[in-house]
Order: C-alpha cells, then structure tokens, then sequence
C-alpha cells in the first residue's frame, strides 16, 4: 500500500478525533478534551470539534479560556451554536440541570450561561446580562463581551440569528 505525505496524518488525526468523541459520548470530558485540543492545534478545526471543545472546557472549569472560544465560535459561526439541536449529541440539558441543582456561585452560574449558548441564545443572553456586573473582573468583562455578542447575533427576544 503506498501512502501519500497526507494520508499517515489524515488517518491518525480521524483515529484521535474518533477517540475523542468516545471520550466526550461517554461524558469523560476530562479525557476528551486533551484530545479535541490537539486535534485544534493540528489544524483539524471544525464546528463540531469546536462546540465538544467548549463543552469539555465548561466542565474542567477554565471558565476565562471556555468564554473565550464561546466568543470566537459565536463570532466566527454563531449558527454553529445557537442554533444547534440540544439532542444531537451535547449533554448540556442534564449539565444544565446538574449545575443548577448544585452549584449556585458565581462560577457555576457562569457555566450553566456558557452551556445555555447551546441551542438557547435568549436564555443565555439574560444570565449574561445578570452576570457581567458582578465582582470577578476578567469574568465580568468576558460575560460582558458574550452578552454583547448575542445582543449582535439576536436582536430580538426570539432567540433568531441574524
């Protein structure tokens, strides 16, 4: 079987992204994520990888980079995440619910408006609003910066990307 350059590397970076996505279906996101990132600094970078991405940071808790790549998805394809179905393969409704029920901080909340983006942009828009004024500077300024995206992508209350 003869190869070409590509090929060797087109075929390890579908095993790794097939890996990953195990990882992210099986909600072992801690395992996923290192993966998705690689994938991303190989230069595979889709809607998809980027939304399984987002979710993994959301749950590992680095709120600042999970906000970031919010606002670079929501920028760069926000129907790539507004407008996605919550069952396709995202477990953000029982995420959702999970960190309502248990953690009401600053930062859970900050999550659960993160995951919101999925599928619910008015949703998210109003806890952005309530979140941007609060304490946590660098936090504030990043709710801040998501609420004025979607205040861009939905200027309406019907949740309809423009």
């Amino acid at each position: 079987m003869v190869f070409t350059f590509g090929t060797p590397f087109a075929l390890l970076t579908s095993m790794i992204e097939m890996l990953a996505n195990q990882r992210f279906l099986a909600n072992r996101f801690d395992e996923a994520l290192p993966l998705y990132n690689e994938l991303v600094d190989a230069g595979r970078i889709t809607t998809s990888i980027r939304r399984r991405q987002l979710v993994c940071e959301i749950v590992a808790g680095d709120l600042v980079t999970a906000a970031s790549r919010a606002l670079a998805l929501l920028h760069d394809n926000p129907n790539g995440l507004l407008q996605f179905e919550p069952g396709d393969d995202c477990p953000c409704e029982w995420l959702i619910q999970y960190l309502t029920e248990s953690d009401l901080s600053f930062s859970g909340r900050f999550r659960v408006a993160l995951l919101s983006l999925y599928g619910c942009g008015v949703s998210a828009r109003k806890q952005f609003d309530e979140l941007y004024r609060t304490a946590d500077r660098e936090l504030s300024s990043l709710a801040f910066q998501l609420l004025h995206e979607l205040e861009e992508k939905l200027p309406c209350e019907s949740g309809t990307v423009s």
